[in-house]
């Protein structure tokens, strides 16, 4: 699963967000591993980002936001490929540009 260090790395980085619907926070600490390796992803208005502007809610309440934590569980490869990822790889299927998901 990887190394571990003497002692953990207690210090955390931090964030938060918000706009008209949603107030987040984020906080990561790496603890007992020798580098991070996990990652996360906000996005608060994903089809801001990936639609044109005709197929855009304009209702605030009908938007779309994501949020993506990720494990690295022995390593940061995937964790940071996902966390730079997959909310774009959502937005790039066919369900996406056609408003199924925003229909669950």
């Amino acid at each position: 699963m990887g190394q571990t260090l003497s002692q953990p790395v207690v210090s955390k980085k931090s964030d938060e967000g918000q706009d008209e619907r949603v107030l987040y926070g984020v906080s990561a600490m790496q603890g007992w591993r020798v580098g991070m390796e996990d990652a996360h992803a906000v996005v608060l208005d994903l089809q801001a980002q990936h639609l044109d502007k005709a197929h855009h809610p304009t209702d605030p309440d009908k938007r779309l936001s994501f949020f993506g934590v990720y494990d690295g569980h022995g390593g940061d490869r995937v964790a940071l490929f996902a966390g730079e990822n997959v909310h774009r790889i959502i937005t790039q299927q066919a369900a996406f540009a056609e408003g199924i998901l925003s229909r669950l």
